[in-house]
């Protein structure tokens, strides 16, 4: 009798807390479609909140909704629950459906595991996201190797080169270049198999990375004889960049190269090399490369130009004469220009520099500003400190770092002598480009003050006085060797922001600094450079600005062409691009009047995942759309609602109020974006490039 009641006792128990749970499943369903009805999706939603406190009571809905058949429950679980909110343990139970999600047909899906694997570093998921690798879709493959990056380390090595013949050649390719970039020295045996290949961008990518440590980088040495110019370039780079002394006759040999980009680089690593031992190696090679022609009439090639440069800083007052004569050519390039200009910085006596100050009247916009450079080095009671004794804001380490200071820009780097240097130009060049871009719309603007706009401050004759010690603080940039360095910089300084440590680079305006690293792709910093240059110089004009146009326009700028010293902005992104029709095609993409509305918290809230990715292709969608939709013809509308911002009004009302002055409404707009890039062939040249500023 006593163990029939207590048998009775125990399904009533039971029973009610079966009731008690479906309840509780109840609300939880009902407040996730209260959720998922809001038009903006925000991270700070009380909703989410609930979801924190309450893990354990979500945890099963979820996975009960993510277990269904039907993708589109499937797709909205993953837009209302976001499992990087939760904690390590929480997280747990969800990596063995995550693991399987990655056969998934949908990509969204694919793309949210991957991200949330990565992201909680599942080592279980290693190989599954190898695998993934080889998927047909191109983002996808990006996605598996962003979490590869997260995950792997040194222990996987073994596992990789078991696996490593049975997958196809991108993917091998991106294997040699996470496992060079994660586990460094320790892939050297690796590393050194694969640069035996006979694919030339994995045998690049073999070299790259055996060059980027001190302890491997002298393999590279017999590279300086290969029979592709493209790996004695970079093996000339890298030998330089890590000081390899041995390599110096070897290198020398590489003056007398026969492609110009060999060239160049032997004589960055000569410099590295041997300091000012140099002088006399760069003062013959370049007699020899002028005595049998004449200066004023020759092709101008970039070996030349680097070498003068180098000689120029070295204070070798002996190629002041060639340099005249170059520059008073009408068929040499900017860039070139600009490059002996700021050589001519290390001559330090009065003839260069009133032949500077001279000069400076009657060059472009850009000219002007390395001219300013160059006569404020050659000022020193114009500058604010010595940039090699200015307190960085890190720690010891930091401050040791080698440093070149242009009065507005402090560049740190650890990347090698030649990196500084033309981080040094292009982030004067970024400078001048962007206000030449958003000035003569600001001077639109009914709040339009010309003393205080900075785009005109080097137009003026007395170029050296508005770089005075007087001037703004200047902003620091750092372009980190490795991206282990840039972690340990974002995880001391701004550990308030943890996503960051898996990102690329970023701006913080509060402290005015840039921080990337350097990476095997050369023109990634670039872009970098001109994503985060944008977000620093769009702050001086709008304050506050919508996200959408702030990381549009980056997204515009930074896709672009360089060629014979001229970049071309504004190229189409073949990644955006392709996500974008994606998007159209299944009807998952943000709503043009909701895009708009965005803010941080909405805009990032997935963090990486396909929603976050959506809003950069959108918005970088949206100025494309403006620069070159029918013609041209909405160009002033950007023009226009940038005008509206510069003046202080909502971006909201400033936005409607531009479309009712072309004749559009939200939604004809949004038909009219759509349909441009339904049938935009990914063949199309952007027809709109900035007014010429002389690059």
């Amino acid at each position: 009798m006593k163990l029939f009641i207590f048998f009775l006792f125990f399904l009533i128990l039971n029973s009610l807390k079966a009731k008690d749970a479906l309840q509780s499943h109840g609300k939880i369903l009902n407040a996730l479609e209260v959720f998922l009805e809001k038009p903006v999706h925000d991270t700070r939603d009380p909703y989410l909140e609930d979801v924190v406190k309450n893990q354990e009571k979500v945890i099963p809905v979820f996975l009960s909704l993510l277990s269904q058949e039907d993708t589109r429950i499937k797709i909205k679980a993953w837009i209302a629950f976001f499992p990087t909110l939760l904690s390590q343990k929480a997280a747990e139970k969800f990596f063995p459906y995550l693991i399987l999600a990655l056969k998934e047909q949908n990509w969204q899906i694919k793309i949210n595991a991957a991200n949330t694997l990565g992201f909680f570093k599942v080592e279980n998921a290693v190989v599954p996201l190898l695998e993934l690798l080889q998927d047909k879709d191109e983002l996808i493959k990006n996605v598996a190797e962003d979490a590869l990056r997260k995950i792997l380390n040194s222990s996987h090595i073994a596992l990789v080169k078991q696996e490593f013949n049975k997958w196809d050649i991108d993917t091998q390719t991106r294997i040699v270049s996470l496992l060079g970039e994660i586990a460094g020295f320790d892939s050297r045996d690796f590393l050194i198999e694969v640069t035996k290949s006979k694919i030339l961008q994995m045998q690049k990518s073999a070299i790259y990375y055996l060059g980027q440590n001190a302890k491997t980088a002298s393999l590279l040495i017999p590279f300086l004889q290969d029979n592709n110019p493209e790996i004695r370039r970079i093996s000339c780079l890298l030998l330089g960049r890590r000081k390899v002394e041995s390599s110096l006759l070897s290198i020398l040999q590489c003056l007398d190269d026969s492609d110009v980009s060999v060239r160049k680089a032997a004589i960055w690593a000569v410099v590295q090399l041997s300091g000012l031992r140099s002088i006399p190696t760069l003062q013959n090679f370049i007699k020899k490369q002028i005595s049998q022609n004449d200066l004023s009439s020759m092709e101008i090639p970039e070996d030349l130009v680097t070498a003068l440069m180098i000689l120029g800083l070295q204070g070798d007052g002996q190629i002041f004469e060639y340099c005249k004569k170059i520059l008073e050519r009408n068929d040499v390039g900017e860039q070139s220009k600009g490059r002996i200009l700021y050589g001519l910085s290390g001559i330090k006596n009065r003839e260069a520099f009133f032949y500077i100050f001279q000069i400076s009247t009657k060059v472009t916009p850009f000219l002007k500003k390395i001219c300013a450079i160059s006569l404020w080095k050659m000022s020193p009671e114009l500058k604010s400190s010595d940039s090699s004794q200015r307190k960085t804001p890190f720690d010891v380490k930091l401050s040791k770092m080698p440093s070149i200071d242009t009065g507005r820009y402090v560049i740190y780097s650890d990347v090698g002598e030649d990196f500084l240097h033309d981080g040094a130009i292009l982030m004067e060049y970024l400078h001048g480009y962007y206000h030449h871009f958003f000035s003569p719309i600001a001077k639109g603007s009914a709040s339009f003050n010309p003393g205080e706009s900075v785009s005109l401050e080097l137009e003026n004759r007395d170029n050296a006085s508005s770089l005075s010690k007087n001037s703004k603080k200047p902003a620091n940039v750092y372009i980190f060797h490795e991206r282990q360095e840039f972690q340990e910089y974002a995880k001391e300084k701004d550990k308030q922001w943890p996503f960051l440590l898996d990102s690329r680079a970023y701006y913080v305006p509060a402290r005015s600094e840039m921080l990337t690293y350097n990476r095997e792709d050369e023109n990634s910093v670039n872009r970098t450079l001109f994503h985060e240059t944008l977000h620093q110089i769009f702050l001086h004009y709008v304050p506050d600005p919508p996200i959408w146009i702030n990381e549009g326009l980056a997204e515009y700028f930074c896709n672009f062409e360089y060629k014979d010293g001229i970049y071309k902005t504004g190229r189409l992104s073949q990644k955006h691009l392709a996500l974008l029709k994606k998007m159209l095609i299944e009807g998952c993409y943000t709503p043009v009047d909701h895009l708009i509305e965005l803010n941080h918290h909405s805009f990032h809230n997935d963090n990486f995942g396909p929603k976050e990715m959506g809003n950069y292709a959108q918005s970088w969608s949206l100025v494309y759309f403006f620069m070159n939709a029918d013609n041209g013809k909405y160009r002033n509308l950007t023009n226009d609602y940038l005008t509206n911002l510069f003046d202080g009004k909502k971006p909201k009302d400033a936005f409607e109020k531009v479309l009712a002055k072309h004749q559009l409404s939200m939604s004809i707009l949004s038909q009219k974006w759509q349909a441009y890039f339904m049938t935009l062939p990914e063949t199309h040249m952007s027809e709109y490039v900035l007014d010429d500023y002389g690059y």
